[in-house]
């Protein structure tokens, strides 16, 4: 099972050094048990120019030295530590995080059928996860893309996302105890197991099971927005509060990609 973690910190200027190094610490963790690849991208302020990423076969522990840590932390992180499934490691096309032009992603599970769904989309390796992120940037809305994957694909998928431009971090999960959160005034932290966000966190945080799409913002704005999907037929109402954004509309059986 592939591993992920990270946070979205908005309050004080988003996550100190230490903060920073708590994620980083629980990331090497994971890696004991994940040998195959391992991947980390950030946002240090909301824009596209202070976005990095590093990813390499092998455990996190090879990543070390070569991942200049911000000094000043960073508002978003995503990590990945990688049990192969779909797609040699060794090819670092099939690692995570995958990166478009607009958005990065992790994802632990298996989409079985991810790789059918995105046959007509642009891909660099033949892992099912970068399937799941070809779709992420061909509908351009990771909420949106949440729902859909969510609906028309088979297998867990517990998935983060930062978008570039932003800072943004997108989460979903459609399997209980495959991704877990706490939330608190100052953002979110979110990984695999408890123990991974109580360690990043703190002892005195709630832990919940994370399941549905959310996108958190670390501005920490209150908007709201209209996500249309011609495919759909219907508008999607994103109402965002607290930090929070959410979507409600009532499901469907299945989607068409809008690519198709």
């Amino acid at each position: 099972m592939c591993t992920i973690n990270g946070f979205a910190l908005w309050g004080g200027g988003g996550a100190s050094h230490r903060d920073f190094m708590k994620a980083y610490w629980v990331w090497g963790a994971y890696a004991a048990k994940n040998p195959d690849a391992a991947g980390i991208a950030w946002a240090e302020h909301g824009n596209a120019e202070s976005f990095y990423y590093k990813k390499a076969p092998g455990r996190s522990h090879n990543l070390v030295g070569r991942v200049a840590v911000p000094p000043e932390g960073a508002i978003t992180a995503i990590m990945h530590t990688r049990y192969a499934t779909h797609g040699e490691p060794e090819n670092n096309a099939n690692n995570h995080p995958f990166v478009g032009e607009q958005f990065a992603l992790i994802h632990n599970g298996i989409a079985s059928d991810a790789l059918d769904v995105a046959k007509n989309l642009p891909l660099a390796g033949e892992c099912d996860s970068e399937a799941i992120a070809a779709i992420v940037e061909a509908i351009g809305d990771p909420l949106a893309a949440g729902r859909f994957c969510l609906q028309a694909l088979r297998g867990r998928q517990a998935v983060a996302i930062i978008e570039k431009a932003t800072g943004n971090l997108t989460l979903w999960c459609n399997e209980p105890g495959a991704l877990y959160y706490a939330a608190t005034m100052r953002g979110i932290w979110f990984a695999t197991t408890r123990e991974g966000v109580l360690r990043m966190a703190t002892r005195r945080v709630k832990v919940q099971p994370f399941l549905g799409v959310e996108t958190f913002h670390p501005s920490g704005e209150t908007v709201a927005v209209e996500v249309k999907l011609s495919t759909h037929r219907k508008v999607k109402r994103v109402v965002y509060t607290g930090g929070r954004l959410t979507q409600t509309l009532s499901t469907q059986s299945r989607y068409v990609g809008p690519w198709e």
